[in-house]
């Protein structure tokens, strides 16, 4: 494969991965966002020690963006989840006082 195919599948991948941990970190279970960031990890430690990619700036920098993204985003979707929570009961208990 030539090196500009692979780019564009690896983005492609990148964009993809970033739009399913935006939902998934969302969920109920704190479990579910952390499915994007070992995944990122999984392939990022076999792509340098089992396929052998040179470690260079560029070949970390395409696994360590995403990660840190994700668990970025891991953490603003359990914020808000926490929130969104919190709103309910509020409502819930002005109903009750009612």
């Amino acid at each position: 494969m030539s090196p500009i195919l692979i780019a564009i599948i690896v983005f492609a991948a990148i964009v993809f991965l970033m739009i399913l941990q935006t939902n998934i970190s969302k969920l109920q279970s704190p479990k579910w966002g952390l499915i994007i960031p070992a995944l990122v990890l999984i392939a990022a430690v076999y792509a340098h020690f089992f396929v052998r990619v040179g470690l260079t700036i560029g070949s970390v920098l395409i696994f360590v963006i995403p990660f840190l993204w994700s668990l970025e985003e891991l953490y603003r979707g359990r914020k808000r989840r926490i929130a969104e929570t919190e709103k309910e009961i509020a409502k819930m208990k002005a109903k009750d006082m009612i």
